[in-house]
């Protein structure tokens, strides 16, 4: 079961309330595997929930991080535990034998779209210890979403909002005009770090371990 495409299942609420925790123990006592997508460390929390699900089906955290400097992700999300506080949960899970990734989505343009920052978040992943990381090299944005996005970052980036307004309008996907280069770059970096980074094929590996278990239980 995935938790967290729409919104943050580790909300700052989520320490007082447990709610995902509670959900977490649901799906070990039923027999599910747990997928999580989270900017919070507080996932750490529950380590010993998620050992308990790798136990019979997979259990993956993973880490929606922005960029690689600290100082910036204040500014881009400042609601959210730093960069360097997501990637110190990652090694934390990593080391408890937890599948932990990170997915650098999205890639902000104009404003993340680096090669250094791309070069550093795969640095940083393979330090760490992540299982793997994907990079998208887009935004979207619904209306209310763009106006929100855009007086924010206009408070650190002047000058960011004509920008956007010029070159994406109205669009939903606002891809980065740099997107091919980033993509290169990113794949020749996480060859040279030896770090995962083709979903297909992390997927598949994830669930190779539990797919042969079953079989052989069924023989």
């Amino acid at each position: 079961m995935l938790t967290g495409g729409v919104s943050d299942p580790y909300c700052p609420e989520e320490a007082e309330h447990r709610l995902t925790r509670n959900a977490l123990e649901l799906m070990n006592a039923f027999g599910f595997g747990a997928g999580i997508i989270t900017k919070s460390a507080l996932v750490t929390r529950d380590a010993d929930v998620l050992s308990d699900i790798s136990g019979h089906s997979p259990a993956t955290v993973n880490f929606s991080i922005t960029c690689a400097d600290d100082a910036l992700c204040a500014k881009v999300e400042p609601r959210v535990s730093l960069t360097g506080e997501r990637f110190k949960a990652i090694e934390f899970l990593s080391k408890k034998g937890i599948v932990a990734g990170v997915l650098m989505d999205p890639v902000i343009p104009f404003i993340t779209d680096s090669e250094e920052n791309v070069r550093e978040m795969v640095k940083k992943a393979k330090h760490h210890g992540a299982f793997f990381i994907y990079i998208s090299t887009l935004v979207t944005m619904a209306d209310v979403q763009r106006e929100h996005f855009l007086r924010e970052a206009e408070k650190f980036s002047p000058g960011i909002t004509s920008i956007y307004r010029e070159k994406y309008k109205t669009y939903y996907r606002c891809n980065s005009p740099r997107a091919k280069r980033l993509w290169n770059v990113f794949v020749e970096t996480c060859e040279t770090e030896g770090i995962r980074y083709e979903m297909r094929a992390v997927n598949h590996l994830i669930r190779s371990r539990y797919q042969a278990e079953q079989l052989t239980l069924g023989e």
